[in-house]
């Protein structure tokens, strides 16, 4: 969209739009406090990712989760399928944060 940048909740939404994807089956992965912006603009879930090129702690982004392997994206990604797919019927408690 000419003009119009991140965090502009317009530019994510636009690609949603593209992909014919609702806000509400999406979820933004970044790394620092502009693509955290486009999320919230959006109102959509913010993942960080820790092994990012952020400018500072990523805790301090406002993330729903910070992910600190990108094995751990896919995780996520299949977790957002299924409940996408079965609704509110998956409830799941666990962590995908991983240590060291």
């Amino acid at each position: 969209l000419p003009g119009i940048s991140l965090p502009d909740g317009r530019l994510l939404g636009a690609v949603l739009d593209q992909l014919c994807v609702g806000p509400e089956r999406a979820f933004m992965v970044g790394y620092n406090h502009i693509d955290a912006g486009a999320a919230r603009a959006l109102g959509i879930p913010f993942v960080a990712v820790s092994f990012g090129y952020a400018h500072g702690p990523v805790d301090e982004l406002g993330a729903n989760q910070v992910i600190d392997h990108f094995e751990t994206f896919g995780i996520l990604l299949l977790r957002q399928v299924i409940s996408t797919l079965l609704g509110d019927r998956v409830v799941c408690n666990h962590s995908t944060k991983h240590s060291a």
